[in-house]
């Protein structure tokens, strides 16, 4: 009599039995006798960057389209290191107006790059750059810094016929970790 049998059976975790169990026969032996199929590969979670070329879009204001993270490639002769970018939206990018922040440890900002990096690009939903942007390379002081961000006030996305902006986003008075736009479409 089988009083409790598990997959696989035997060994640790088994089955127990006592007395003489009745042998499977026919067509059922092989499908009690096989062990269980394996699960189907699971699917991986979308990416949070970090070398990630793909991330699962989603409707985003469009000054929150953009995600920058610090690259891995060596900062520029100016100081200021490369960041990878990350289309966040649904709708694909064609422009943005790119400024860069620099911050001590305190949060003071220290360095704001004096013009905008007009980065012009074909960026599709969900995808990262081809190339990390490289800001600063104007700048004629070295700058060292604790904390490197950049902000845009300026975003185009493909097929608009006008970029849609915020002055208030980028100016030499942005606190480290930035403000948020009121700007919703």
């Amino acid at each position: 009599m089988v009083s409790g049998v598990a997959c696989g059976g035997g060994g640790s975790g088994g089955g127990t039995t006592s007395g003489d169990a009745p042998k499977p026969t026919g067509t059922s032996a092989a499908k009690t006798s096989a062990p269980p199929a394996p699960p189907p590969p699971s699917k991986p979670a979308a990416p949070s960057g970090g070398g990630a070329t793909k991330v699962e879009p989603k409707d985003m204001p469009p000054f929150e389209a953009i995600q920058f993270k610090p690259s891995s490639e060596k900062p520029a002769d100016s100081g200021w290191p490369k960041f990878d970018v990350v289309n966040l939206g649904k709708k694909p990018i064609a422009f943005a107006a790119m400024y860069g922040f620099a911050y001590d440890k305190s949060g003071k900002l220290i360095k704001r790059t004096t013009t905008p990096l007009s980065w012009n690009s074909d960026l599709a939903p969900g995808d990262k750059a081809m190339f990390p942007v490289s800001i600063g390379s104007f700048e004629k002081d070295k700058v060292t810094a604790d904390t490197f961000e950049l902000c845009y006030d300026s975003i185009k996305f493909k097929g608009d016929d006008k970029a849609t902006s915020d002055s208030t986003l980028c100016t030499d008075k942005r606190p480290k970790g930035g403000i948020k736009s009121s700007v919703k479409k």
